[in-house]
């Protein structure tokens, strides 16, 4: 099937200030793929539109925008500047530490006994809440710093495809360093995004967490465990009769630290807020 590129009845439109130049919009039909969208613009537009007389100011084609409006058809626009709009227009960061989060934890740092007189209690090795049916636990709070990055972006920046991209990195690790912290700290949240009026700027928020990667942690008598900022540890308790004292007790013991990987890893410089 053919792809048409029509030009648009309102007829170009001329920006001052920021950008200033011509843009002129126009209707393709024919195919729901935006690469070939985007491509068929390239190809029947002008590189350079002229505006001045007999030919004596050109200016340059700098960006192409499209959105869909109906079943193979899309509303476009080819914008023709003295100087490009940067990629990232402006940006503004926060950062919350103060909330934390929380874990479900079945160790402690330490433990102090307080038996009854004259029976000693027994050593759980740590284990937190132990009945005779597990090891019940606590939980508590522990440090996941929020961190919010907002960006506003010009329109041809945020196609269907980065959007689909920003889904697809939701709920994902970093893979490599990102803003400073090592691979595996930065957990994606997700982005938020918007934009004011039908040919201004998107203004997108990016959410992260972070954790930190630990090396050299402790669980009972298991030692020099590793785990990265976002797995999960988890610990396996085992019936163990110790000799004493008090003699003969069945306590519950660490036997295995498990550590999961729960998230995929991906490429956080696709997200085009730099690394």
């Amino acid at each position: 099937m053919p792809i048409d590129v029509i030009e648009h009845i309102s007829g170009p439109r001329v920006f001052t200030g920021d950008g200033a130049g011509v843009e002129q919009r126009y209707i393709v039909r024919g195919t729901a793929d935006e690469g070939e969208v985007r491509q068929a613009l390239n190809d029947e537009t002008a590189d350079h539109y002229n505006i001045g007389l007999d030919g004596e100011f050109w200016i340059p084609r700098v960006h192409i925008d499209v959105e869909p409006i109906g079943e193979d058809t899309w509303d476009c626009s080819v914008r023709y500047a003295t100087r490009t709009l940067t990629p990232l227009i402006d940006a503004e960061f926060s950062f919350e530490t103060a909330s934390g989060g929380t874990e479900h934890i079945t160790q402690s740092r330490g433990t102090r006994r307080y038996p009854p007189d004259s029976i000693l209690a027994p050593d759980l090795g740590g284990a937190i809440g132990v009945t005779d049916d597990g090891v019940e636990g606590v939980d508590i709070i522990v440090p996941k710093p929020i961190y919010t990055e907002v960006y506003r972006r010009p329109g041809s920046d945020v196609t269907n495809s980065y959007v689909m991209t920003l889904e697809e990195l939701t709920g994902t690790v970093n893979n490599a360093t990102f803003k400073g912290r090592a691979a595996d700290e930065v957990l994606f949240l997700g982005a938020a995004g918007r934009k004011s009026g039908r040919w201004g700027h998107w203004e997108i928020e990016y959410r992260f967490a972070t954790s930190r990667n630990r090396t050299g942690l402790v669980v009972g008598d298991i030692t020099d465990i590793v785990k990265k900022g976002w797995e999960y540890l988890w610990v396996r308790y085992k019936d163990v009769v110790t000799p004493g004292p008090p003699p003969n007790a069945l306590v519950k013991r660490p036997v295995g630290v498990y550590v999961e990987q729960v998230y995929p890893r991906a490429n956080f410089a696709l997200l085009g807020i730099g690394t």
